[in-house]
């Protein structure tokens, strides 16, 4: 939701947006994101980030959220998925 932009700071924002350091999902009101565990986990696992996302998610659902901030699980599909990507250009070799 763009109601997070106007409430952080564009490097925030930015990593918020960028798949390999964050990844969110909303179920049952709870605003679960997890981020990549050494440098967004450093810079986004903060009361304050926590408390921008939970007024951006209210104002985008018009309901109650709760924000859940934890360490991704493992990083290999967002890897996985970078490979297949390259994958699909014929130039590109895999030793």
């Amino acid at each position: 939701c763009q109601a997070a932009q106007g409430r952080m700071n564009p490097g925030q924002f930015s990593m918020l947006h960028n798949a390999a350091m964050a990844s969110g999902r909303l179920e049952n009101g709870v605003l679960t994101v997890e981020l990549e565990r050494s440098l967004a986990w450093l810079m986004l696992n903060t009361p304050d980030v926590a408390q921008k996302l939970k007024e951006a998610a209210q104002a985008c659902t018009g309901g109650a959220v709760q924000v859940k901030l934890q360490p991704m699980e493992s990083q290999a599909p967002t890897e996985r998925r970078s490979l297949e990507e390259l994958a699909r250009f014929g130039n590109v070799e895999f030793k």
